[in-house]
This record gives structure tokens, sequence and C-alpha cells, in this order.
């Protein structure tokens, strides 16, 4: 009936690695794709309050997340959700 349970921690980690995979990242967008990935894993939503608080707040926040990825922050919020629930 319908497709296997899969944990959340195990979606996130999934979804991880097919945004990883799915263009080429610099070492420092890697480093904030993984720490977005363990906030993930703790708080299934990422808004612009968990962008100012920490651990995003001590490395510039959103400000900071949105010059590391061109402006496209919301895309990869974006593709993490549906990586994740697809």
């Amino acid at each position: 009936m319908g497709s296997t349970l899969v944990p959340y921690a195990e979606r996130v980690e999934g979804a991880l690695k097919k945004i990883k995979a799915s263009q080429t990242w610099n070492r420092n967008q890697e480093r904030w794709l993984e720490l977005l990935a363990k906030q993930l894993e703790k708080n299934i939503i990422i808004d612009d309050d968990a962008l100012q608080s920490s651990p995003f707040k001590e490395k510039g926040g959103r400000k900071q997340l949105e010059r590391t990825f061109d402006d496209k922050l919301d895309e990869v919020l974006d593709d993490f959700s549906d990586f994740m629930w697809a």
C-alpha cells in the first residue's frame, strides 16, 4: 500500500545529496548546505527568524546566505523541501 515510510533524518540527508549533485558548489556553499541540513534535522522549517538565530546569526545570517548563494537562497530552501518530500 503506497511507499515505505522514510525517517525524517534520511529525507534530509537524501535531499542534501541531491542538492549537492544538482550543480557545482564551491566549498563555502557546501558548508552552508550542510549547516542548513543540520538545522532542518532539528527544525522542519527554516524561516527568517531561524536565519537570524544561532547557528546562522554568528556567520552573518540571511544576508550572508544570500551572498553565498548569489541571491538564490529561497531557491535552495525550496530545493531542500522538494527533494525531501518528493
